[in-house]
């Protein structure tokens, strides 16, 4: 939730935590307002909603040196990366006060979703994913 706080172009879809990984749909969006700031679904329930994030928030100078979560001074403003950089951090920072050595993997999958049927079969591979956890080899 924190993240719609730092990047006020951005839209929660669908997520889903399992032991080992997540799974989530952000929704990147240059026009949206606050109130549009969550896509309903059937299955996910979203009763608050963030304060509104001020504009300097996401707003970084152009050419600008400043590294973007402390990583990679060659990722745009904005961008899926900086996004889940950002999340991944703030995670981190957190788990790290419960388990000392929780870590992350270096990379992450992402996929555009460029039509409905893509949105839905995603959405529901999402909200359903978590029943799956017994088969994981991991569990």
């Amino acid at each position: 939730m924190k993240t719609l706080e730092y990047f006020s172009f951005v839209k929660l879809g669908s997520f889903g935590t399992i032991p080992n990984h997540i799974h989530g749909i952000i929704i990147i969006d240059k026009n949206i307002t606050m109130a549009d700031k969550f896509v309903e679904t059937p299955k996910l329930d979203i009763s608050t909603t963030p304060t509104t994030p001020t504009e300097s928030n996401n707003k970084i100078p152009p050419n600008s040196k400043k590294s973007i979560g402390g990583k990679n001074e060659k990722w745009q403003p904005g961008s899926i990366a900086v996004i889940i950089n950002q999340f991944k951090r703030t995670v981190t920072i957190n788990a790290r006060k419960i388990k000392a050595n929780f870590g992350w993997q270096s990379r992450f999958h992402d996929h555009i979703i460029r039509d409905k049927a893509s949105f839905d079969r995603i959405e529901n591979y999402t909200i359903n994913n978590p029943k799956n956890w017994k088969e994981d080899k991991f569990f």
